[in-house]
Protein backbone atom coordinates (compact mmCIF):
# COMPACT_ATOMS: atom_id res chain seq x y z
CA UNK A 1 0.00 0.00 0.00
CA UNK A 2 1.29 3.90 -0.77
CA UNK A 3 2.17 6.12 1.61
CA UNK A 4 -0.41 8.91 1.36
CA UNK A 5 0.63 11.99 2.64
CA UNK A 6 -1.32 14.70 4.44
CA UNK A 7 -1.31 17.00 1.49
CA UNK A 8 -3.41 14.69 -0.66
CA UNK A 9 -6.07 14.33 2.34
CA UNK A 10 -5.87 18.16 2.71
CA UNK A 11 -6.26 18.60 -1.42
CA UNK A 12 -8.64 16.29 -1.63
CA UNK A 13 -10.90 17.71 1.35
CA UNK A 14 -10.61 21.65 -0.40
CA UNK A 15 -11.83 19.74 -3.49
CA UNK A 16 -14.93 17.92 -1.95
CA UNK A 17 -15.77 21.22 -0.30
CA UNK A 18 -15.78 23.01 -3.83
CA UNK A 19 -17.48 20.62 -5.82
CA UNK A 20 -20.20 20.56 -2.78
CA UNK A 21 -20.09 24.03 -2.40
CA UNK A 22 -20.17 25.18 -6.21
CA UNK A 23 -22.94 22.29 -7.69
CA UNK A 24 -24.16 24.92 -9.96
CA UNK A 25 -27.12 26.19 -7.80
CA UNK A 26 -27.79 30.00 -7.42
CA UNK A 27 -28.89 31.78 -4.30
CA UNK A 28 -31.52 33.32 -4.48
CA UNK A 29 -30.88 37.63 -3.49
CA UNK A 30 -32.31 38.76 -0.34
CA UNK A 31 -34.04 41.93 -0.58
CA UNK A 32 -33.45 43.38 3.05
CA UNK A 33 -29.80 43.16 2.00
CA UNK A 34 -28.45 46.02 -0.12
CA UNK A 35 -26.31 44.81 -3.10
CA UNK A 36 -22.75 46.34 -2.83
CA UNK A 37 -22.00 46.58 -6.52
CA UNK A 38 -18.46 48.07 -8.42
CA UNK A 39 -19.58 50.73 -11.42
CA UNK A 40 -18.49 49.24 -14.51
CA UNK A 41 -19.56 45.45 -13.04
CA UNK A 42 -22.48 43.24 -14.15
CA UNK A 43 -24.37 42.11 -11.28
CA UNK A 44 -27.32 39.09 -11.15
CA UNK A 45 -30.58 39.51 -8.92
CA UNK A 46 -32.14 36.11 -8.41
CA UNK A 47 -35.65 35.25 -7.73
CA UNK A 48 -37.72 32.30 -6.96
CA UNK A 49 -40.27 31.70 -9.68
CA UNK A 50 -42.54 28.73 -11.70
CA UNK A 51 -42.90 29.64 -15.29
CA UNK A 52 -44.90 26.05 -15.65
CA UNK A 53 -47.74 28.38 -13.47
CA UNK A 54 -47.93 31.77 -16.28
CA UNK A 55 -46.89 33.96 -13.32
CA UNK A 56 -43.83 35.80 -13.91
CA UNK A 57 -41.52 38.24 -13.22
CA UNK A 58 -41.56 41.77 -14.04
CA UNK A 59 -39.75 45.13 -13.67
CA UNK A 60 -41.91 47.62 -12.04
CA UNK A 61 -41.57 51.23 -12.97
CA UNK A 62 -38.63 52.96 -14.28
CA UNK A 63 -34.64 51.95 -13.54
CA UNK A 64 -32.49 55.25 -12.80
CA UNK A 65 -30.50 54.23 -15.53
CA UNK A 66 -27.52 56.78 -14.70
CA UNK A 67 -26.86 54.52 -11.48
CA UNK A 68 -28.00 50.66 -12.96
CA UNK A 69 -29.26 49.74 -16.45
CA UNK A 70 -31.11 46.32 -17.35
CA UNK A 71 -28.96 43.77 -19.27
CA UNK A 72 -30.84 40.26 -19.59
CA UNK A 73 -33.07 38.02 -17.82
CA UNK A 74 -32.93 34.30 -17.98
CA UNK A 75 -34.66 31.68 -16.32
CA UNK A 76 -33.10 28.41 -14.79
CA UNK A 77 -35.17 25.57 -14.12
CA UNK A 78 -34.90 23.54 -10.90
CA UNK A 79 -33.18 19.97 -11.62
CA UNK A 80 -34.12 17.71 -12.16
CA UNK A 81 -36.35 19.22 -14.20
CA UNK A 82 -39.57 17.53 -13.65
CA UNK A 83 -43.11 18.93 -14.64
CA UNK A 84 -44.63 21.51 -12.62
CA UNK A 85 -41.43 21.78 -10.68
CA UNK A 86 -39.82 25.84 -10.70
CA UNK A 87 -36.70 27.40 -10.85
CA UNK A 88 -34.91 30.70 -10.15
CA UNK A 89 -35.29 33.82 -12.80
CA UNK A 90 -31.98 35.43 -13.06
CA UNK A 91 -31.85 39.17 -13.68
CA UNK A 92 -28.66 40.75 -14.95
CA UNK A 93 -27.61 44.56 -14.40
CA UNK A 94 -25.32 46.54 -15.61
CA UNK A 95 -23.84 49.17 -12.63
CA UNK A 96 -22.82 52.50 -14.68
CA UNK A 97 -22.02 55.25 -12.16
CA UNK A 98 -22.09 55.22 -8.25
CA UNK A 99 -25.31 56.39 -6.42
CA UNK A 100 -27.91 54.37 -5.03
CA UNK A 101 -30.71 52.55 -6.68
CA UNK A 102 -34.08 50.88 -6.36
CA UNK A 103 -35.18 47.82 -8.96
CA UNK A 104 -38.45 46.80 -8.20
CA UNK A 105 -39.90 43.82 -9.47
CA UNK A 106 -43.76 42.47 -9.44
CA UNK A 107 -45.22 39.09 -9.73
CA UNK A 108 -47.93 39.25 -12.87
CA UNK A 109 -50.72 36.30 -12.85
CA UNK A 110 -51.20 34.65 -16.41
CA UNK A 111 -54.73 36.77 -17.15
CA UNK A 112 -52.75 40.09 -18.45
CA UNK A 113 -53.57 42.15 -15.71
CA UNK A 114 -51.45 45.32 -15.64
CA UNK A 115 -50.99 45.22 -11.45
CA UNK A 116 -48.29 43.34 -10.22
CA UNK A 117 -49.95 40.41 -7.20
CA UNK A 118 -46.86 41.33 -5.50
CA UNK A 119 -43.73 43.13 -5.57
CA UNK A 120 -40.30 42.74 -4.26
CA UNK A 121 -37.38 45.91 -4.04
CA UNK A 122 -34.28 45.46 -3.96
CA UNK A 123 -31.81 48.43 -3.18
CA UNK A 124 -28.10 48.76 -4.90
CA UNK A 125 -25.72 50.60 -3.97
CA UNK A 126 -23.13 51.44 -6.72
CA UNK A 127 -19.69 52.02 -6.00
Amino acid sequence: MRNIRPFHFLLFGILLLMATACNGRLAETDPAVPLQVTAGKEFDIVIRANITTGYEWRLVGTLDETVVQFVAQDYEPDRPINEGSGGLDVWTFQAVAPGESKIVLGHFPPDGRDEPERTVTFTVVVE
